[in-house]
């Protein structure tokens, strides 16, 4: 994906974000279109920190992930904090449990992969 097809993905989630949040009344939404701001947030998220980590010019799979990672915490805390449920604990827990997932993907994405035939 070029950085300007990133760019324009990224506008056009924060553009549906900001009309589905002053065209609505969470109020008078069905529950399953209550996840849709937090989807949109993750996605620009995602792709916004994909363009910041970005090597030699083009975004990888491999960047996609670690930009995955790094977008669910975010999301997350305010998941948890729209909900009334967060606490200093749940936050320590989720800062904790990622700083494990980002250990683990970076030793795993180190080691060499063998070709056995």
């Amino acid at each position: 994906m070029t950085m300007k097809g990133i760019c324009k993905a990224i506008g056009c989630c924060l553009a549906l974000l900001a009309i589905l949040l002053f065209t609505t009344q969470p109020s008078r939404l069905p529950a399953a279109v209550l996840f849709l701001p937090f989807g949109l947030i993750f996605v620009a998220l995602a792709l916004l920190i994909a363009l910041v980590i970005r090597k030699r010019g083009h975004i990888s799979i491999r960047t996609f992930r670690t930009a995955a990672v790094g977008a669910t915490l975010p999301v997350l805390l305010l998941v948890l904090q729209s909900v009334g449920q967060l606490t200093l604990r749940d936050a320590l827990t989720l800062f904790i449990l990622f700083g494990i997932t980002y250990f683990y993907m970076s030793k795993v994405s180190a080691r060499p992969r063998s070709n056995s035939s």
